[in-house]
């Protein structure tokens, strides 16, 4: 065995710990976010309770809200109860609007590189997964958009969340940014 995949075990062994002993906390995803932002990456721990917090429908929906937004529009404390149908109708037409729409940024790349940390350190994470295709599909990468979403069904079959995401590929193959 070597050095190296004796170290990644150990941090998906410790990734893992954490989240099992976890409670879904939106305070660890952004912890985290900073430390990828900061750091490049986050300890295993941290990558654990983030992949905890994205369990959480209304904490993975607040992620959503903070991709969709502009870094600087959005106060994570305003999140704190969960989106409004507002914040998640103005992060989506960023996403998925032909008019609206824009190219996902730095701030979106940051987002990325933790979801890909945790589904990494943490397997069969629906929740990642899903994100991952989301982010894929809004890069206009629909090829692995689809790769994340068969990851996604395959650790969850109902997960809803994926099932809207593949909808909307389905109906729009690409994000609306790329359509004007």
């Amino acid at each position: 065995m070597t050095t190296t995949h004796t170290s990644t075990t150990h941090a998906q062994q410790r990734a893992s710990a954490a989240y099992e002993n976890a409670r879904p906390d939106l305070a660890d995803y952004l912890r985290a976010l900073e430390h990828v932002k900061r750091d490049g990456e986050p300890c295993s721990d941290l990558i654990g309770k983030a992949a905890k917090a994205l369990t959480d429908i209304k904490i993975r929906d607040c992620v959503v809200i903070l991709m969709g937004y502009a870094p600087a529009t959005i106060n994570p404390d305003d999140l704190s109860d969960g989106p409004t149908e507002t914040q998640a109708e103005a992060a989506m037409s960023r996403i998925v609007s032909p008019d609206a729409g824009v190219r996902p940024g730095t701030s979106v790349a940051r987002h990325r590189a933790l979801i890909e940390l945790i589904a990494s350190h943490v397997p069969a994470h629906a929740p990642a997964a899903t994100l991952l295709a989301l982010i894929a599909w809004w890069d206009d990468d629909l090829a692995s958009a689809i790769h994340h979403l068969e990851n996604a069904f395959e650790a969850d079959p109902v997960y809803n969340l994926a099932h809207l995401i593949a909808a909307t590929i389905t109906i729009q193959p690409r994000p609306g940014w790329t359509m004007r």
